[in-house]
């Protein structure tokens, strides 16, 4: 079951409207209930019901709410002034939650009177402009979060091509996705949602002209939901994010049309530089008309830097606020990369091998109590060098479930985040780790030094050596602590190892391929109690 959730969560970063349009019960219902309209009468309005509870988060209210928490937690903060817009991704959660809760801590402990989110058309190729709900509110597992009908209709009202158009709300992501956040940091805070359906300049200067008047009569949070690069190779995703999220916070909606429509895109196959296009020109004309407001990006991740993600096909997620020009704002999360081979070679700090075990637990943990997953960062640079490791959890001291990774394919952290849900969810010996048994249960981390052929089994070095046996078409491996937890001799371990590959004992003493490799092993009832140097 844990291994169909995983391929089901996979799915939610490829964002076609196809994909949405297959999704069950997902139509825009009438409620019985009457609100007062802008003009003062009372009228039956309809209900937003979630379209991607469940898929693109989790719609169980309890992991909802776990999950918001956890990532808001877990949230890096530039400032304490109080944000007039951010921006903020809408994949799901296992892959931009932690990106979207860097954006949205920034708004903890400060109020508001209303919200605007602006989404963009996934769903509608057709529609053209800027489509207003008019309704209730959009209800998620969390509850219903209000909408603000006379700032609906005033700028329904404003402008020919803003209108309510429902077709355009009834299935798409990227303002739901925004919501449980909302509810989180800012409960009970009535919103206007807007789908932009257009990069039209003219349209996107009105809407935020407009913006600006009403946030000079109300507390306003202007929210912009949109991912950035979509679908090209992990290494151009960087590069092409961070410029673009640098062109998004100088609040320059020339130079960023520029940018985003250049035919330089092309030459890397990117589908968009930014879907959301359209709300963030409307942010920038927002900022503009404001006046005296500084944007900074607050981190960066894509699809690629994830528990489930890969890195061949990416999308890209960036956090962006927007403050006064006066508040103090810390450095921007633009860690530098140190070089790669200045790294070789050194050992774990105890900080990094805490880490490292508190990364596993968390994932663990997250992953089974609300269906997400932390995102992997922090630690030293040590932690961005690729390795091969292996997982082992033990539960009152009996093995619970052991996977690993033996090629060094993924920066350590990530290895460790990803072998760790492995370990606890797709152990063929096991049935999946469920939450009552988190807390009986210890981790240990061996990170495994690469791979060498070795001529025989006469150069296995027992108590020092892990072991790869190959043979035909079967293969099966044995960390380096196996012998001294069973005890065995080379003779009884290779045949053992042999077994565990589905061949025969004394398979391995002829037509047998070797390859060893050390491990550097520490657990949790090791480090966590060894004081810090």
């Amino acid at each position: 079951m844990m291994i169909a959730m995983m391929a089901r969560l996979a799915a939610q970063v490829v964002k076609r409207p196809t994909h949405l349009a297959v999704l069950a019960g997902l139509a825009v219902s009438v409620g019985s209930s009457t609100a007062v309209g802008s003009g003062g009468g009372s009228e039956a309005l309809p209900v937003r019901e979630p379209a991607v509870a469940g898929t693109f988060y989790p719609g169980d209210a309890k992991k909802l709410r776990g999950a918001v928490r956890a990532y808001l937690e877990q949230a890096k903060r530039l400032t304490e002034a109080a944000p007039l817009a951010l921006l903020a991704p809408h994949a799901g959660y296992v892959y931009s939650g932690q990106i979207a809760a860097d954006a949205y801590a920034h708004v903890q402990g400060h109020s508001y009177d209303l919200v605007v989110v602006l989404g963009t058309n996934h769903t509608q190729p057709g529609f053209e402009g800027v489509s207003l709900f008019r309704g209730r509110g959009y209800r998620t597992p969390l509850g219903l979060v209000p909408i603000d009908l006379e700032a609906t209709d005033r700028l329904i009202s404003s402008e020919r091509e803003f209108r309510f158009f429902p077709p355009v709300h009834e299935q798409e992501h990227s303002v739901e996705v925004q919501l449980p956040f909302l509810q989180e940091v800012l409960p009970g805070t009535a919103m206007v949602s807007a789908v932009v359906s257009s990069s039209d300049l003219l349209v996107c200067k009105q809407l935020g002209e407009h913006l600006a008047d009403l946030a000079r009569e109300k507390r306003m949070l202007l929210v912009v939901s949109s991912d950035l690069s979509h679908y090209p190779p992990y290494p151009v995703a960087e590069q092409i994010d961070r410029q673009t999220l640098k062109l998004i916070r100088r609040l320059d909606a020339l130079d960023l049309i520029a940018f985003v429509q250049g035919p330089g895109l092309r030459v890397h196959g990117l589908a968009t530089a930014a879907c959301g296009i359209g709300p963030i020109l409307v942010m920038q004309e927002y900022a503009r008309r404001v006046g005296n407001l500084q944007g900074r990006v607050v981190s960066y991740a894509n699809s690629g830097d994830t528990v489930l993600g890969n890195r061949d096909r990416v999308v890209g997620y960036g956090a962006v606020v927007v403050v006064p020009a006066s508040a103090p704002v810390t450095e921007e999360n633009e860690p530098a990369k140190e070089k790669e081979n200045a790294l070789r070679g050194s050992s774990l700090s105890i900080e990094d091998r805490r880490f490292l075990l508190r990364l596993a637990r968390r994932t663990v943990q997250q992953f089974v109590e609300t269906e997400t997953v932390p995102l992997p960062r922090g630690g030293s640079a040590l932690l961005d060098e690729p390795s091969g490791v292996f997982v082992t959890l033990r539960k009152h001291g009996e093995l619970r479930g052991c996977i690993g990774r033996i090629q060094a394919d993924l920066p350590l952290r990530l290895a460790v985040a990803r072998t760790a849900i492995s370990a606890a969810t797709q152990d063929p010996r096991f049935f999946s780790v469920q939450p009552g048994e988190l807390e009986d249960l210890e981790f240990e981390i061996s990170i495994l030094s690469p791979p060498k052929r070795v001529g025989s089994a006469d150069d296995i070095v027992p108590r020092r050596d892990g072991v790869i046996l190959t043979k035909g078409d079967k293969s099966a491996v044995f960390l380096p602590q196996v012998w001294d937890e069973f005890e065995w001799e080379k003779d009884e371990f290779l045949d053992q190892l042999c077994r565990k590959a589905g061949l025969p004992l004394g398979c391995w003493r002829s037509d047998t391929e070797f390859l060893t490799f050390q491990a550097d092993v520490f657990s949790e009832k090791d480090v966590l109690a060894e004081p810090l140097q």
